[in-house]
């Protein structure tokens, strides 16, 4: 039985600190993966410990245990990570015995697994660590590194100016990572690498990353700068079309409002495409002595269509006199305003300023077409 989800930890260094408790079951202690890594610097390293590096207990412990380290500086972190291979390792014999503890193992096994997947796919997670001691040099100041290694991560440590131009080595579908730790690397597209559009070259921060497939002859690449560049013009677009934000609602009788207050007044709108759907209270602490129909101006986008999609019912209502039914809005084409009323024989009978109070509240939840 598992009682945590938890499949990992980290800890921030302080200077002083050298036991790290982890309270999490660790099977065997080849599944025990202990990293550390040094956020002093730029991209930050980090190197997985051998296991003579540091000293552990509860290996086997459905309650975890403790990882004893040198003292760990400030600015540096360590994480304690289960680290499972995906085997099946339970054989259950045909017409043979049926172990509880056997079955609930295996069972287990499969949770820690499926634990240890969603660390991996969550954004703050650490990365997982066979990735990080993996992680090779490419072969400093090469025009024409070679990845013929096949490491799923590679990191440029170039001391001098380099142009990389093509990869060597490539195998077909072939697919890794570059993680820039120098400033003084600039990528070449064209014959060798495939990437940027009409861009012919590519000059990577310290940090930037470039996502590599390879068809053997050819690497095709997206970089970080880049994704980044189609996530913002991706969200932007998004807005463009689903814009949303906050509204101010005001109520006005025969289209002024002289004397009357507010307690509290706001709202809120997402647009979706040709239809803006509209939340908003409005709360009354003097009504004011304008006399005429009753509307709410100040809609966030102007309607169309003959009064929108009109008979949008009021939510919420309180303190009104003489009213015949529930309260409406009905929003008016080509403007910013909704008319308040009550339905009636001939449609939206519009009420007035007699059937409000000093404390009128309304609130409501509605939709309506707009251009």
């Amino acid at each position: 039985m598992l009682t945590t989800t938890q499949s990992y930890v980290q800890y921030q260094g302080n200077g002083v600190t050298t036991v790290f408790p982890y309270n999490f079951p660790i099977p065997a202690a080849g599944d025990l993966v202990v990293s550390v890594t040094n956020n002093n610097v730029s991209p930050a390293v980090s190197t997985v410990l051998q296991a003579t590096q540091y000293s552990v207990t509860g290996i086997g412990n459905a309650n975890g245990g403790t990882i004893t380290y040198s003292m760990l500086a400030t600015g540096w972190t360590i994480t304690i990570q289960r680290l499972l291979p995906f085997l099946q390792n339970t054989s259950l014999a045909n017409q043979g015995a049926l172990y509880p503890a056997v079955v609930e193992g295996a069972l287990d096994y499969l949770t820690m697994a499926m634990q240890q997947l969603a660390a991996g796919l969550s954004s703050t997670g650490p990365i997982l660590p066979v990735f990080l001691s993996s992680m090779q040099t490419l072969t400093p100041n090469s025009a024409t590194p070679s990845v013929a290694s096949l490491a799923p991560i590679y990191r440029s440590a170039n001391t001098l100016s380099t142009t990389i131009t093509s990869f060597a080595g490539l195998t077909p579908g072939y697919a890794f990572a570059i993680i820039f730790g120098d400033a003084n690397t600039t990528i070449s597209f064209g014959a060798g690498i495939k990437g940027r559009g009409g861009s012919s070259t590519w000059t990577p921060q310290v940090g930037d990353i470039l996502y590599c497939v390879s068809d053997g002859s050819f690497v095709y690449t997206i970089d970080s700068g880049l994704y980044a560049s189609l996530v913002a013009n991706t969200a932007a677009q998004i807005a463009a079309f689903a814009p949303s934000g906050l509204w101010t609602p005001s109520l006005t009788f025969g289209g002024a409002s002289v004397g009357m207050t507010y307690s509290s007044r706001g709202g809120s709108y997402q647009v979706l495409g040709k239809v803006c759907v509209c939340a908003f209270a409005l709360s009354l602490s003097a009504k004011g002595t304008s006399t005429g129909t009753a509307v709410i101006t100040g809609l966030p986008v102007a309607a169309m269509g003959y009064g929108g999609v009109g008979g949008n019912i009021v939510t919420s209502d309180a303190n009104f006199t003489g009213l015949t039914g529930p309260v409406m809005l009905d929003t008016t084409y080509g403007t910013t305003t909704a008319t308040i009323g009550v339905p009636g024989a001939t449609g939206l009978g519009g009420l007035t300023d007699s059937f409000f109070t000093n404390t009128t509240y309304l609130g409501s939840t509605f939709m309506y077409f707009i251009a």
